[in-house]
């Protein structure tokens, strides 16, 4: 996946919060696994994906309905930015090797 930016996490959320509570961290971690595939194909073709964009956060949620710009102090909008970071730091982060 391409580094990720304040612009693609917001793009997220609003694509998170458009699916019912129980589902919305499975497709974080959907969006985050999407954006992957995204960027491999992408570095190996020069081309962008046809279903997941560009290898960005950002253009693979942009492939789902997107809700309203976020009231980031809402209980469910931090919820759905929470699984996103936290799929974002199991897969690159630096907490799992700190002793």
């Amino acid at each position: 996946m391409r580094p990720v930016t304040l612009a693609d996490l917001e793009v997220a959320v609003r694509a998170i919060v458009r699916h019912p509570q129980e589902d919305r961290e499975a497709f974080a971690v959907k969006l985050l696994g999407d954006a992957a595939i995204a960027d491999s194909f992408r570095a190996k073709t020069g081309k962008l994906h046809p279903s997941f964009g560009a290898g960005t956060l950002m253009s693979a949620a942009m492939q789902h309905p997107l809700a309203a710009r976020p009231e980031w102090a809402k209980p469910e909008t931090l919820a759905a930015l929470g699984f996103v970071l936290k799929g974002l730091d199991a897969k690159y982060g630096q907490s799992q090797n700190v002793k």
